[in-house]
């Protein structure tokens, strides 16, 4: 008899852990949704960092760009390299095999990046495209667009960006997304590159897409999500996603720690997730 209940229970757990592991549609979408908001805020984060170390480069009395790198891995070029002609074609190099950063993540492939006049213009259009680029062995395909659109009512810096057509080539499928955002620079104005680890950014808007299921989503910032270069994942905010034929999705990035775990809410049942 003890044998007996000792297998039942057996049996029942193993079922029980299965069950648990089972991943439906919906789970398996607001997965992506954070992958892909992570993905192409770090591309955000990088662009920005880039960007503000080419400038204070060329403005300065040293000319040289040895000095730029972002998590130990890319290496640069910037053409023309001087601080009076624009456009500026700017490449961002992580080579042709996965470099392992200092933020945990893998990347290889080239950002490029060309503007139209410096970065603190108000005006100023960024385009960045992907040369064979990966993060962690998804690829990135797509547009990406960054506009200094100037300052609001608090004289906070703002930036539209914009993400059209873009896919992620996982090894489950493909993820597609457009995505507009606005990103409110919150704090750093006044501590100019390389000290970028107390700059803060506010992001709101929505996006569109599809899962690697085929179910076409929508989302928007329901809670404002706030980032820092000094922090590779999401310091707080929540986004609300409505996807065809599923449940509705909440993403809880949380209260401001910087962390990896987000919580997921689908139909009255919560669970935790980790960022990469």
């Amino acid at each position: 008899m003890k044998k007996s209940s000792f297998f039942l229970i057996l049996v029942c757990f193993c079922l029980y852990s299965c069950k648990k592991e089972v991943k439906t549609p919906d789970t398996i979408m607001a997965e992506e949704i954070v992958l892909s908001e992570l993905i192409f805020t770090d591309v955000f984060r990088i662009s920005d960092n880039f960007i503000q170390g080419v400038e204070d480069t060329l403005f300065s009395n040293n000319k040289d760009l040895n000095g730029l790198t972002y998590t130990g891995c890319a290496t640069i070029s910037v053409s023309p390299f001087d601080s009076v002609t624009w456009p500026k074609e700017i490449s961002i190099d992580f080579g042709d095999t996965n470099c392992f950063g200092t933020d945990g993540r893998y990347r290889r492939g080239i950002i490029n990046i060309i503007s139209d006049k410096s970065y603190n213009d108000s005006s100023a259009h960024i385009t960045i495209s992907f040369d064979n680029y990966f993060f962690n062995n998804i690829k990135i395909i797509g547009l990406m667009s960054i506009t200094n659109i100037g300052t609001n009512n608090s004289g906070l810096i703002q930036y539209d960006v914009e993400i059209n057509d873009a896919s992620l080539i996982t090894a489950r499928g493909t993820i597609t997304m457009t995505m507009k955002r606005t990103i409110t620079k919150s704090l750093g104005n006044d501590t100019p590159w390389p000290a970028l680890n107390d700059d803060l950014f506010i992001m709101t808007g929505e996006s569109n897409g599809k899962s690697t299921s085929g179910y076409p989503f929508t989302t928007s910032i329901v809670s404002q999500v706030l980032l820092s270069h000094g922090c590779p994942w999401f310091l707080n905010g929540v986004i609300e996603a409505t996807p065809e034929l599923l449940e509705i999705i909440t993403i809880d990035y949380g209260s401001g720690s910087c962390d990896k775990n987000a919580k997921i809410t689908i139909n009255a049942e919560e669970m935790m997730i980790e960022m990469p």
